[in-house]
């Protein structure tokens, strides 16, 4: 079921690391040669500039390549049928092209992916259409594509849709009843945490590896989508706009437990940083509590713009002036160390030591996961 070579993507984890470990003198330049070497098998990866080009030519070799079916424009099924046949016709191609070339994120097989989910929106909305004048049947309906691609190809951006798509689904049901539309804040921040909690678990499971680039996207919508469903402002002005309310947008009923939300999730986040040593919940932590400030200032100016923002900055510059100063040395996990690096020396604590001896012979089970947060920026409780 799945579309891309996993041995090829472990190669190119595998390299990743030694080249990161590279850098901080952790191994010499022979052992990551050894490694390379050893690991040499790889995914076509071009660079940003040959991979916006890629993307906008395949893009428009799909466009022009319709032209073969003009013919059929003016038959009776190609307003419904003609897409979806075009899209199954793509679907073969672009398989052929990712078993072929060794595509992965490759540009080609996105922009493939992207047209193919496109083309079978007419046959859908068609198929919607005779049941009923239903707004979430169109979601619905379209869910098990999504699923099934999210699986097959782990696309990110497909993946966040496909959460996305399922949200939708919930949020449109909730607002056909008025206890539904009164908790609706309550049950998109339910439906967020189910959503983050399951992919932290399957995150630290080693057969999560295939999907690690779009579960990593999926753990910071989940966990943005929790702050934003309890946000003060976004429920006082959403409310407001779901109702077509005039402005000023009146007060909201508990608007206490909304204010208490706004400042208590990123105080969560921030702990939950310490606990696990997670980046990821660093930056999100500190990042809300800046918009939470933001949305108290936007209800209370308690002085003029100008100054909360020269305050708001000189705050956040003491701030990160007194971190470099605190964890100059090691505190609960954390250190103030620059470098270019990415977090990919972090996932896997002694994955390079273990290559480093192994033969490219050796059939790869992928890096284990199961000690820390694939999502932040450190490990877990054994760090």
């Amino acid at each position: 079921m799945k579309a891309y070579n996993e041995i090829l993507l472990y190669n190119q984890w595998v390299q990743r690391m030694a080249k990161d470990w590279m850098k901080k003198n952790l191994i010499t330049q022979e052992n990551q040669t050894a490694i390379n070497h050893a690991y040499a098998d790889l995914p076509y990866q071009p660079n940003w500039f040959i991979w916006i080009g890629l993307f906008i030519f395949t893009l428009i070799g799909i466009g022009a390549s319709t032209v073969f079916f003009l013919p059929l424009i003016d038959t009776a099924f190609a307003e419904t049928l003609l897409g979806p046949l075009y899209g199954v016709a793509m679907y073969f191609f672009m398989n052929y092209l990712i078993k072929e070339r060794k595509l992965h994120f490759s540009a080609i097989d996105n922009a493939f992916l992207y047209a193919i989910l496109l083309s079978f929106i007419p046959l859908i909305i068609k198929l919607a259409d005779t049941v009923g004048d239903i707004p979430w049947l169109v979601a619905l309906a379209y869910l098990p594509l999504l699923l099934f691609i999210t699986y097959r190809y782990g696309e990110p951006l497909i993946t966040l849709g496909t959460s996305l798509n399922g949200l939708y689904i919930v949020a449109i049901l909730a607002m056909e009843t008025p206890w539904g539309k009164l908790l609706l804040p309550f049950i998109v921040m339910l439906f967020a945490g189910t959503v983050w909690y399951f992919v932290r678990s399957f995150m630290l499971d080693d057969r999560s590896f295939y999907w690690r680039i779009a579960l990593n996207w999926l753990h910071v919508a989940a966990l943005t989508v929790v702050y934003a469903a309890g946000n003060y402002y976004v429920v006082r002005e959403g409310n407001a706009a779901l109702n077509s309310l005039p402005d000023p947008s009146p007060e909201v009923a508990l608007s206490g437990l909304f204010w208490l939300l706004t400042f208590l999730i990123p105080g969560l986040y921030l702990y939950a940083a310490i606990r696990w040593k997670s980046l990821q919940f660093l930056i999100l932590g500190s990042l809300f509590l800046i918009v939470s400030l933001a949305t108290f200032y936007h209800y209370y100016p308690f002085m003029p713009g100008e100054w909360a923002t020269a305050l708001l900055g000189l705050a956040g510059i003491g701030a990160a002036i007194f971190g470099m100063r605190y964890l100059k040395n090691a505190r609960n996990g954390f250190i103030y160390e620059p470098e270019e690096t990415s977090e990919w020396a972090t996932l896997a604590g002694t994955i390079i030591a273990a290559e480093v001896g192994s033969s490219a012979s050796d059939t790869p089970q992928g890096p284990h996961f199961g000690g820390g947060d694939f999502g932040g920026g450190g490990s877990g409780e054994g760090y």
